[in-house]
């Protein structure tokens, strides 16, 4: 929700379809912005697959706390 509603001001100042880019290009320059681009990019893979396999750790965590079952953590997330 945060990170919408940042868009979504930026956007009102900088009106371009380029996104990121274009935020970090307009306020310092062309290689910021390429290196915000990559960067939030690279984020957005590897951040998803560290929650999942994070969330799947703690559920598995959880199971054999409460419920004393024993689920290895790679199958809960599967």
């Amino acid at each position: 929700m945060f990170v919408g509603s940042t868009v979504f001001q930026f956007s009102k100042y900088v009106p371009s379809s380029g996104g990121y880019y274009s935020f970090a290009t307009r306020g310092l320059g062309s290689r910021s912005g390429f290196m915000a681009t990559w960067s939030y990019l690279i984020y957005e893979i590897i951040g998803a697959a560290a929650a999942v396999g994070f969330l799947g750790y703690l559920l598995s965590d959880m199971l054999k706390a409460e419920f004393h079952l024993d689920v290895p953590w790679w199958i809960v997330h599967r």
